[in-house]
């Protein structure tokens, strides 16, 4: 599936993201998305500075992106047979995980789209995210987490994750969560100022002055 999009160039709403977030440049790293007519609402800057980056160092060739969506994806199935692997499964059954990852086609179709690169990143920094909190490493996990919520912001819940887990393995970590809490309010006031009066995220907020 890969290999022919390297052929077909941009598909619907990819040009929106790479010529319009990309070419507006750093002045427009922190500009809520719909200022550029796309349907999708919020601040997410790390997203925007992937599309930036790419556009000035490759242009407007898509094959760089695809390229970039290719290492991407490539890291999230490494991060599945990381934490597979720290969860108590064999290898063998850890890489089988990471290779259901690679190959299940709700993940794999983020090779075909360039706008699909804020999911993919997003995705990856929260497995790698979960991956440093099972290491006990939470600031660490703490600081992927909120990179994630820049990428992507449906990740607002990825804690309840992290305590489900350690709920399961009998853990408590108070401290570790009210951060990871903070961080996640931290984000939706971030949000709430980029984006008055709007649904941040698919999350509806109150409207500002």
């Amino acid at each position: 599936i890969w290999i022919p999009t390297l052929q077909v160039g941009y598909l619907i709403t990819d040009d929106y993201l790479n010529l319009r977030v990309g070419a507006a440049g750093w002045s427009g790293l922190w500009a809520d998305y719909i200022h550029y007519g796309l349907p999708y609402v919020g601040v997410r800057p790390l997203s925007s500075a992937l599309y930036i980056v790419g556009l000035k160092t490759w242009g407007t060739g898509s094959a760089g992106f695809r390229a970039l969506l290719l290492i991407v994806h490539a890291a999230g199935g490494w991060a599945v047979f990381r934490l597979a692997a720290q969860l108590g499964a064999h290898r063998t059954a850890a890489w089988m995980g990471a290779g259901l990852f690679l190959l299940t086609a709700a993940n794999s179709q983020t090779l075909i789209w360039i706008s699909c690169l804020p999911y993919a990143a997003g995705l990856v920094l929260a497995l790698w995210a979960l991956d440093q909190h099972e290491a006990g490493r939470r600031g660490w996990a703490a600081a992927l987490y909120a990179a994630s919520l820049l990428c992507f912001p449906y990740l607002l819940l990825w804690p309840l994750l992290a305590a489900a887990g350690d709920a399961v393995r009998g853990r408590r970590d108070w401290k570790a969560w009210a951060g990871y809490v903070l961080v996640g309010l931290g984000w939706w006031v971030l949000q709430s100022l980029a984006s008055p009066g709007r649904s941040v995220g698919g999350f509806p907020h109150a409207a500002g002055p």
